[in-house]
């Protein structure tokens, strides 16, 4: 019986930062989407590419399936990460910061500037 409880939680650590985990990023005509990120172009402020920088994880997973949640990083302050890797990644300012990594970062920064104007 403890053998089953154990493996249940077990598959549930490894099941539920699975499911919150970024997959991809799509430009659409209302706005950035990360399975729920950005509302609207407009409030896009500043774009810039940037490596992941050293923090502390607030309310955040911090490599199990990419990275993802509430970041305090150096210099940013608050952010929030939606990304599959550390490298070459997309700091995004809004009202808040966020930081993605699109899989073709070039093709998807000569798009949103399409979007943004």
């Amino acid at each position: 019986m403890s053998a089953v409880i154990v493996i249940f939680i077990c598959l549930g650590i490894l099941l539920i930062p699975y499911l919150f985990a970024p997959k991809s990023f799509e430009l659409t005509q209302s706005g950035i989407v990360v399975r729920r990120l950005l509302r609207s172009y407009s409030k896009v402020k500043g774009v810039s590419v940037i490596d992941l920088p050293l923090g502390i994880r607030l309310w955040a997973s911090g490599g199990l399936y990419g990275y993802y949640g509430l970041f305090y990083l150096d210099k940013l302050g608050k952010v929030w990460v939606y990304a599959t890797r550390r490298k070459r990644v997309l700091l995004l300012k809004v009202n808040n910061k966020y930081i993605i990594s699109p899989e073709n970062l070039e093709v998807f920064l000569k798009l949103l500037e399409n979007f943004i104007g």
